[in-house]
């Protein structure tokens, strides 16, 4: 397994010709930033946390530290 550094989510840019859909009633995660900005989460891993479920994910917010992608979780 590789070692986890912790750090802070960054916007990249990358080229790419891609779209993500959520179906109507479908649950979303969606993380806010510091800056303002809100990021729809599209994957997740047992990296930091082996024990992390789907379920678990609702209350991921309340886990954040701040400095993490942001101090909250929706």
């Amino acid at each position: 397994m590789r070692k986890h550094e912790s750090v802070a989510y960054k916007p990249i840019s990358g080229k790419r010709d891609t779209q993500l859909g959520i179906n109507t009633g479908s649950p979303a995660f969606l993380l806010d930033g510091p800056d303002g900005d809100s990021w729809c989460m599209k994957s997740a891993s047992l990296i930091v946390d082996p024990h992390q479920t789907y379920e678990s994910l609702k209350d991921l917010g309340s886990r954040l530290k701040p400095g993490q992608a942001g101090a909250s979780g929706q």
